[in-house]
């Protein structure tokens, strides 16, 4: 399935879970979604590094979606966004997280 840009409020009916502590320490940059909407991720901007990072989630059990996958200490949005869009591709190819 292909990976495609969404908008935070179509990201936030997803009822992801976020660390609250790490919500202080961030700004969500952009926010994707795989066609079957079974795994989301967004890119944060880290303002305490300066930097981007990106998290992957997945839907639960209880349709919930939390973290399955991500990295850390990128310099570019354009570069997370590839990588985040990459990761969350191979996961949809394969199933299983990366």
């Amino acid at each position: 399935m292909p990976i495609i840009p969404i908008s935070q409020n179509e990201f936030d009916s997803r009822n992801p879970a976020r660390n609250e502590v790490v919500k202080m320490f961030s700004t969500e940059k952009s926010w994707f979604a795989d066609t079957d909407r079974d795994i989301i991720g967004s890119v944060v901007f880290d303002r305490s590094d300066k930097d981007l990072n990106y998290v992957i989630l997945a839907v639960h059990e209880d349709g919930s979606y939390r973290w399955i996958a991500g990295d850390t200490c990128i310099e570019k949005q354009t570069d997370a966004e590839s990588r985040l869009v990459s990761s969350m591709a191979t996961m949809d190819e394969t199933g299983k997280a990366i």
